[in-house]
């Protein structure tokens, strides 16, 4: 049964927003809420309890309801797989600590305190598939035997000819054919459409950690939705089964490599579920108010995201030091016309009108090291 439900959110900049939430366990086992962000057009599940207050990946817009008529075709059962948040609290103070530091004039929200306090979890999806597989199938098979000859080589030490005995590897190549009948289960399939640029940001994962599924597991954590249908998830998926297929065919046949593998499969019976992968956001604000976006991976704490210097502060102690210089330089100039008066004083003048020319020199140097840390950041 389905139930409406008064959610409080709070965009970006702070101000609160209202949207009203339908929620449904959609078979996971929990009462959970479906939502979209505007700007990145994510769309998570989330526990009732943890509601969502902005997007917890771009954080750049609030997160609007979805109806389950608008994610019934993603979900087809619960997750059945997921990868747990390993790195714990203090490694990931230590991470954000070595993310902030040797950052030029970092910007002004940018400190360990806040991207701690505006930490989220999430996880994003993989599908996974079982099926039946029925195929005829032919290929060469290779297996490893071991030839020995013998080379004759010319010893400058002995002056004669000596015999150097040398084991050579070969593989000795034969065709097979046969049936397979094999159910395979949980062959990954990407569950988003940026899965690979997602994966090449944070890193892979260790997937031979994973455990199965339980509600305690949403606790306080987002689920990124799939957006990449079945249907596209199972073109990805064929070659994964082609392969899992030359392996155990391989394997039957006994032999060290195979070559040339080529079957004419059916699939029946397939079932759909999801795996869960974990990371870590946050953010700081720009010179422009705009959120920069940090990530973790969830398994190892690898870190990425924009490390950029506050050009805005740089140019504002640029500015500090040149107004000093002004107030140096007409000091020195009035101690310069006292100097008239009292001879002694236009040494003082002369110390003056030096350090004023070196604070304009000194003060290109925060603007220059901020657009040289950036550029370096960037690249």
């Amino acid at each position: 049964m389905m139930s409406d439900r008064s959610l409080t959110g709070e965009n970006w900049n702070g101000s609160t927003v209202l949207s009203n939430s339908k929620e449904s366990d959609y078979g996971w086992g929990i009462s959970l809420g479906a939502v979209v962000c505007e700007y990145c057009d994510w769309r998570y599940f989330h526990t009732i309890e943890n509601i969502p207050k902005r997007c917890p990946y771009c954080y750049r817009s609030t997160l609007s309801t979805l109806d389950q008529d608008e994610i019934s075709h993603l979900i087809t059962s619960p997750p059945e797989l997921y990868l747990s948040f390993t790195v714990d609290q203090d490694i990931v103070k230590k991470v954000l600590q070595k993310f902030v530091q040797g950052i030029r004039f970092a910007p002004k929200d940018l400190s360990i305190q806040n991207l701690e306090r505006r930490l989220n979890r999430i996880f994003f999806p993989e599908w996974l598939v079982d099926v039946e597989v029925n195929a005829i199938w032919e290929s060469e098979v290779g297996y490893d035997y071991q030839v020995i000859s013998h080379r004759e080589r010319y010893d400058q030490n002995s002056r004669g000819w000596k015999t150097q005995e040398i084991t050579e590897t070969r593989i000795r190549w034969e065709s097979r054919i046969g049936r397979l009948d094999r159910t395979y289960h949980n062959i990954h399939a990407p569950g988003l459409e940026d899965d690979a640029e997602l994966q090449q940001i944070i890193g892979p994962y260790d997937l031979s950690k994973v455990q199965h599924y339980g509600v305690s597991v949403l606790k306080n954590t987002y689920v990124r939705l799939p957006n990449r249908s079945r249907e596209d998830a199972w073109t990805a998926a064929l070659p994964s089964f082609q392969s899992a297929a030359s392996s155990e065919c391989k394997l039957a046949a006994d032999a060290d490599h195979i070559r040339q593998f080529r079957w004419k499969p059916t699939y029946d019976n397939h079932n759909w579920t999801l795996l869960l992968l974990p990371i870590y956001t946050t953010y700081y604000l720009d010179d422009d108010g705009a959120p920069q976006v940090v990530l973790l991976h969830g398994q190892t704490g690898k870190v990425n995201g924009a490390r950029k210097g506050s050009m805005k502060r740089a140019r504002r102690i640029s500015l500090m030091i040149v107004i000093a210089a002004i107030v140096i330089f007409l000091l020195s100039l009035v101690v310069a016309i006292g100097s008239m008066f009292l001879q002694p004083l236009i040494i003082l003048g002369g110390v003056g009108f030096l350090l004023s020319i070196l604070l304009v020199i000194m003060a290109v140097i925060p603007v220059g090291l901020v657009w040289q840390f950036n550029r370096r950041a960037s690249t």
